[in-house]
């Protein structure tokens, strides 16, 4: 065996392997509320249309467009397979990167899949949308084979066949099937297009039958409990401004999601990013009469949708690496010509030598940022176990929490309806046009102090106990970022971030105690909070 596979086979164990280990380490915050729809769905033998689990917004009328990965979820979690999920997830992560591995050969090819892997990183866990990612790698390998590559007949046999089938499952698995769909449709139009200016009669007479399996597909995507509203639930988070401004993963690019909490790893992968951007920019930018249109047109569009929301990144990073392997080619190509009849100098070879050595130090040092950086979230496992006491003397009443503890508190604490959870950020009551989440964003997020809002938020939903993360005040540490980056990063957050994203914590316990609220509980995660009067 070569020393190029044994360095690949090492590579992909340790992508496997770290996928793996993520998947089992990492607790998604939506996870809690996921098992327990699914706990409900198996009982019931029905999906979920009314909201049962707040107090805030109960009896809205919700999609849950992940409600078979739910079931599966609860199903291993209640027959002690939890093992199968992690793995499951963490190989169904790492699948596309193996499958690169296998293909590629070049070392900078193969540096970009060890790159694009630490990225891809940031969006693993047991979570549904993994599963997304995964058919939306399968979706895009047949489209370049079928309209790039030109592929023999049973390619276009498999898109014909198998496409209605896999777009019909994947609708009921998760809300990523669109990006599926959109992916197949600018790959279809591109080559319509091509094939109209070339006057290719045999190839748009093939095209037509595709035209017909994509409707086909679209229309098998209706096959599920919730109909054409399936649709509609994806219109509206992608068009939720609360969604996009206040919820980290759905953030722009640019508003560096994370910056107070992982400083480190936030400012490592935006510089990442940047590299990734720039790269791509400059081979698109020279290659672009070179590059087949589908291509390059799947890639525009999902790189725009990565700028707007991060939470598109793993769409661009897996139709990014075949752009990346042309343009190496392209490149390496242009450099043969040019050097032709002028051989490298020993000087230029050394360059590119120590070009190598510093991408891997580049690598390494990304690797090391997000495996410092990384972490299970912490939940308030202790402070749930009083809220249950509290719950059983009946002296809880309504309960405002945090964001991210909404799903965890759905599953750990049924007992105590919640004010907000992962489902409700774009959620808007049709008939009284309420939203929880413009509530807590009234709470967390005022514009200014002098308009903070967050009396009147609890007055008029009734709150009786605030369950909040405790910012260690008293000690004055707010931000996990080092002293001399702090004033640095108040800048960046104050023009890029929400408002009042580092400074409301500490006053917000103020103002709870100032108004006559107390602390009954408090440990290094979590604070209660009751009103005196309670």
């Amino acid at each position: 065996m070569s020393w190029g596979k044994i360095f690949k086979s090492i590579l992909a164990i340790f992508i496997v392997v770290g996928f793996i280990w993520i998947a089992a380490t990492r607790i998604d915050p939506d996870l809690g509320w996921h098992l327990r729809v699914g706990e409900l769905t198996l009982q019931t033998r029905t999906v979920p249309v009314a909201d049962a689990f707040s107090f805030s917004m109960a009896g809205y009328h919700w999609v849950d467009h992940e409600w078979l990965v739910e079931a599966a979820l609860a199903w291993l979690k209640g027959h002690h397979l939890w093992p199968v999920a992690v793995i499951f997830f963490g190989l169904l992560a790492a699948a596309p990167f193996v499958v690169w591995l296998r293909r590629y050969k070049n070392w900078f090819e193969l540096w970009f899949v060890g790159f694009l892997a630490v990225l891809m990183s940031e969006y693993i866990g047991i979570r549904p949308q993994v599963i997304s990612f995964f058919f939306f790698f399968l979706i895009f390998e047949l489209c370049l084979k079928r309209y790039v590559a030109r592929g023999s007949k049973k390619i276009a046999q498999l898109v014909l066949l198998i496409f209605p089938v896999m777009f019909w499952v994947w609708a009921n698995l998760h809300a990523g099937f669109a990006a599926g769909l959109a992916t197949w449709a600018l790959f279809l139009l591109a080559s319509l297009y091509q094939s109209f200016t070339r006057r290719d009669t045999e190839q748009l007479r093939n095209l037509s039958v595709d035209l017909l399996s994509f409707v086909l597909s679209v229309v098998a995507t209706l096959l599920n409990p919730y109909g054409l509203h399936l649709y509609g639930e994806i219109f509206r988070v992608f068009v939720s401004s609360d969604t996009a401004r206040y919820i980290n993963e759905w953030q722009p690019l640019i508003s560096l999601p994370g910056l107070f909490d992982s400083p480190w790893l936030s400012l490592s992968v935006f510089a990442s990013i940047t590299l990734l951007a720039g790269v791509y920019v400059w081979l698109i930018a020279r290659y672009y009469r070179k590059y087949p249109l589908p291509l390059i047109l799947v890639n525009l569009i999902f790189f725009l949708a990565f700028v707007k929301s991060i939470k598109y990144g793993p769409f661009f990073f897996l139709s990014v690496m075949p752009l990346f392997s042309l343009g190496f080619v392209y490149l390496w190509q242009d450099i043969k010509a040019a050097r032709d009849k002028f051989p490298f100098l020993p000087r230029e070879l050394q360059i590119f030598s120590w070009l190598k050595i510093g991408l891997v130090f580049f690598l390494a040092c990304l690797l090391l940022a997000a495996a410092v950086s990384a972490g299970p979230m912490v939940y308030p496992q202790q402070a749930t176990l009083v809220l249950h006491q509290l719950a059983g003397q009946n002296q809880v009443g309504n309960l405002f929490n945090f964001y991210g503890w909404g799903g965890y508190l759905i599953w750990t604490l049924p007992e105590v309806p919640v004010f907000i959870d992962g489902r409700m950020p774009h959620w808007l009551d049709p008939q009284t046009g309420y939203s929880a989440m413009a509530d807590y964003v009234k709470v967390f997020y005022p514009r200014s102090l002098d308009h903070w809002e967050w009396q009147d938020v609890f007055a008029r939903n009734r709150i009786a106990t605030v369950l909040i993360p405790n910012s260690n005040c008293s000690n004055k540490t707010v931000s996990k970022s080092p002293a001399f980056l702090r004033p640095y990063l108040a800048k960046l957050a104050a023009v890029f971030g929400p408002p009042g994203k580092n400074n409301l914590p500490c006053l917000f316990e103020a103002a709870l105690k100032q108004q006559g609220w107390q602390t009954v509980y408090r440990d290094n995660v979590a604070l209660i909070f009751q009103h005196e009067s309670k």
